[in-house]
């Protein structure tokens, strides 16, 4: 007769035994892995090859609501590392059980309708909650898509009813100016000259100097008039000025160099008609210091490099925005063209940058 050996005392078996889980046991021995009772005929549950009565298993192992404490013996949800009884995962705001999926918010459940409502982003002109495509603008402000050709201001570009620009003005020449950006609207020639004499003086500190000797005319114009003046090429609806330069000769040989006029749009908010001027200043300049013909690229990258000089002498949060625009600007010749001198710059010295480009037409490092 084969020698049984009980898994539980390790002793021979003489008569009756019990054989469970592979193994054998004295009917005495077969206890429960928790409690240390007897098993009784009412059956057991294993785990790791060790028997269990099935309420001191279930006590053990399986998992309670984190709502009820109780034990889940049925389905159950798992979330937050948690278990929950289906009916006790509630929303954190209208209580309901949460049915599909849920959203957290600081380590609370809550259903889509009311994440929604509560912490979901939502349209800065409407308030309607942001779901699919929207739009962002520099300031930070997004919009549903459907107010995309609602009216803006042409020089911050905010929608012109939301909170930061509630009412806009229509100027003669089509362009929209928000209540916010009229406060500080330049449309005198006394307003513009104090403002170019400002801008010389931050480019003087860079040895960029005007003769004063050299009269540079400038005037305010409409946008009309500013778009027959420039090139088809250069003509954009964000065009805001231009440059008109005239070299004079005699018997074909360059005699002297003028700036006939620079003409920039009337009624823009102080920092925007800056930017605009310093950057028409910056043309003028490399016409005047006898810089030869650029890649436009880099000609337009160093007057918006002149224009970011300026702004970083404002703490204004206009001048933020506006160098905002500069850095962010998706233009192939404007936005690539600062960005690309701006780096040269930062890698040695403008005046070193500027020599180069004077020498050869192209920055350093190309």
């Amino acid at each position: 007769m084969t020698n049984l050996i009980c898994s539980a005392c390790h002793q021979r078996i003489k008569g009756n035994y019990i054989q469970a889980v592979g193994k054998n046991w004295h009917p005495d021995c077969f206890r429960c892995a928790v409690c240390g009772e007897l098993i009784q005929s009412s059956g057991f549950l294993v785990k790791a090859g060790k028997p269990y009565h099935p309420e001191c298993y279930h006590q053990k192992y399986t998992p309670r609501c984190s709502a009820c404490g109780q034990v889940i013996s049925g389905n159950y949800i798992r979330a937050f590392r948690k278990y929950w009884h289906p009916e006790h995962f509630v929303c954190a705001h209208c209580h309901e059980p949460i049915e599909g999926n849920f959203f957290a918010h600081q380590g609370k459940p809550y259903c889509e309708r009311d994440y929604r409502l509560l912490f979901a982003e939502k349209c800065a002109r409407c308030g309607a909650v942001l779901t699919g495509r929207y739009m962002e603008d520099l300031w930070g402000n997004k919009y549903c898509s459907a107010h995309k050709k609602e009216p803006r201001c042409s020089s911050c570009t905010r929608f012109i009813g939301s909170g930061e620009a509630p009412t806009g003005v229509k100027y003669a020449d089509g362009r929209v100016m928000c209540s916010s950006c009229l406060k500080t609207a330049v449309n005198s020639q006394p307003e513009m000259n104090r403002l170019v004499e400002d801008i010389q003086k931050v480019l003087a500190r860079y040895d960029l100097h005007f003769d004063k000797k050299i009269k540079l005319p400038i005037s305010l114009t409409g946008q009309r008039e500013l778009h027959s003046s420039l090139q088809k090429r250069s003509r954009g609806q964000n065009t805001a000025g231009v440059t008109q330069t005239y070299i004079h000769t005699l018997f074909g040989v360059e005699s002297s160099r003028e700036v006939k006029l620079i003409q920039v749009l009337y009624g823009l908010p102080y920092e925007h008609m800056g930017t605009v001027l310093a950057h028409e200043l910056g043309h003028a300049w490399l016409f005047l210091n006898h810089y030869p013909l650029l890649p436009r690229h880099i000609e337009e990258g160093i007057c918006e490099w002149m224009a970011s000089l300026w702004l970083e002498t404002r703490s204004s949060e206009m001048a933020k925005f506006r160098l905002l625009m500069l850095e962010k600007n998706p233009s192939q010749v404007y936005g690539r063209g600062y960005r690309a001198v701006r780096k040269a710059v930062q890698r040695s010295s403008s005046a070193d940058v500027l020599n180069y480009v004077k020498r050869h037409a192209s920055l350093p490092g190309k």
